[in-house]
């Protein structure tokens, strides 16, 4: 990830949600965690970085962890965007920048809750509160909806755009990956994930009778592994609208085949792509349409064009107005 400065607190934040009465609730936390909060990983990868063998074989390997670096875990709601700061081996030397992670993050949370809510601060907040234990409550987020694209690169390439909540994000700097593993191990683990996730949703909307669910208002669940539309028929296992519609008529989730971004070397991500017959695959296949913004020639953005070849783009493409939502015209 190109990661050379350490502060003195360093938070790995997991993720999960909250909601009442969903059988939905495992598609809205970790998916990496096999639907289930990501809290416990976050906990296990902090005390692990904080273990002072580990952090000895770190320094032998060239990262200098700072003697004064604490690590921490934490967990994301993603209903509320409050976070729980698993703190409790937090020195006492580090209380005051403890405390002042804890002002900034209710900051946080009162602006994005404000945000998404198109509310007032504190009315934002207490509207995120609701949706999570109001049992009538149909979306009490919307997860992943709306996804579309793909970042990987240092961040001070999207640091002052505003990219809607659509896109994935992930650090990487070329510069401290000499020999390319870093960007391997991205492109055929993050890579390939995202555009998991970008299929699920693709494919629930433009045919959520297949690959969807239907409305949650008619569901019966049956156990733990799907539900059904009324009081039978063939297990669902999809999205339901209520996660893709925003209305009866009104699609939330654009269905968008993944845009991927990398910044690198062209030259560095072909050889992870010939490498990688599941990548190119998806590629050739038009799942993943890839632009590499290359840094050795001039930032010069080249799409792929299939087989191992790149064509540079020239302009401004023209704005296109969102397709209908419809199984022909969806991408």
């Amino acid at each position: 990830m190109g990661w050379e400065e350490f502060a003195r607190l360093v938070v790995f934040t997991g993720h999960a949600s909250e909601t009442t009465n969903n059988p939905f609730d495992s598609s809205l936390d970790c998916g990496a965690c096999a639907g289930n909060p990501g809290g416990p990983n976050a906990r296990v990868l902090a005390a692990i970085c904080n273990d002072p063998d580990v952090q000895a074989e770190l320094r032998d390997r060239g990262f200098d962890v700072p003697e004064d670096t604490v690590f921490l875990a934490a967990e994301h709601n993603t209903t509320t965007d409050e976070v729980t700061l698993y703190d409790g081996d937090v020195p006492a030397s580090h209380q005051s920048d403890l405390e002042q992670l804890r002002d900034d993050l209710e900051r946080a949370q009162t602006r994005a809750a404000a945000e998404r809510t198109e509310a007032t601060d504190a009315e934002g907040v207490r509207e995120t509160e609701r949706r999570a234990a109001d049992w009538a409550e149909t979306r009490p987020e919307w997860g992943l909806a709306g996804n579309a694209s793909f970042v990987v690169g240092p961040r001070e390439l999207t640091a002052d755009e505003d990219l809607d909540g659509r896109t994935f994000l992930h650090s990487y700097d070329w510069r401290t990956d000499a020999d390319g593993d870093a960007l391997e191990a991205i492109m055929t683990g993050p890579l390939v994930v995202t555009q998991w996730i970008n299929n699920q949703y693709y494919f629930a909307t433009v045919d959520n009778a297949v690959y969807g669910s239907g409305s949650k208002v008619t569901q019966n669940p049956v156990g733990n592994v799907g539900v059904y539309q009324g009081n039978g028929g063939d297990l669902m296992t999809g999205l339901p609208l209520q996660s893709l519609y925003a209305d009866a008529d009104t699609p939330h989730h654009q269905p968008l085949r993944l845009s991927a971004v990398i910044h690198a070397p062209v030259d560095r991500v072909n050889d992870v792509l010939g490498s990688h017959d599941q990548l190119t695959q998806l590629l050739d296949n038009g799942w993943i349409q890839l632009t590499v913004v290359d840094p050795e020639q001039d930032h010069a953005a080249l799409h792929y064009q299939g087989d191992l070849e790149w064509a540079p783009i020239r302009g401004e493409r023209e704005t296109v107005e969102p397709a209908p939502v419809s199984s022909t015209a969806a991408d």
